[in-house]
């Protein structure tokens, strides 16, 4: 029975791969993969929206992910030492909380967004972050919030995710 699984999902993939091409060249996406550059390359990023998304995710994953630079915690944000020139106070964040409207409805951080985690790519939802002001994301426990900051990161929001999510708020 594994077998027949992998085999079905190397002949799911090879399919896959077959029409990628064809459809990725439809959305201009091709053209983005084929001047991809290679590791350690000094080729420079494509053109087009897909460029600005390279660009976007290597800004995040150099300078935010790479130094920890897109996680916080409770402690940081409570410890009433507010630094001007950062965020790193509650009141500095635009709060979007992405769990289930139960969930928010029960328990959230004064002036929250709901917006739960499958619905915050949606253009009509991004339309709702500030580019003006840092983002914190939260969820349950810090593992959906850590997904969607990533994503936002990469679109080229200023954003930061609370490290254990809503478990490490006292409730008050």
């Amino acid at each position: 029975m594994k077998h027949l699984v992998a085999v079905g999902g190397v002949v799911a993939v090879v399919v896959f791969l077959g029409f990628v091409p064809a459809t990725c060249q439809a959305q201009g996406i091709g053209d983005y993969a084929r001047g991809a550059a290679p590791k350690h390359s000094n080729w420079p990023i494509p053109p087009g929206p897909y460029g600005l998304i390279a660009s976007y995710a290597d800004d995040f994953l150099s300078n935010g992910a790479a130094n920890g630079n897109y996680m916080t915690t409770w402690a940081v944000l409570t410890d009433a030492i507010d630094d001007p020139e950062k965020a790193d106070q509650l009141a500095d964040f635009f709060i979007l909380d992405v769990r289930g409207a139960t969930a928010f409805n029960t328990r959230h951080l004064p002036g929250a967004t709901n917006i739960p985690y499958a619905e915050v790519a949606k253009p009509w939802n991004l339309d709702q972050l500030p580019t003006d002001q840092p983002i914190l994301v939260v969820c349950a426990s810090g593992a959906l919030s850590s997904q969607v900051a990533t994503v936002l990161g990469m679109l080229g929001y200023n954003v930061r995710y609370l490290l254990g999510g809503m478990a490490v708020v006292p409730v008050s």
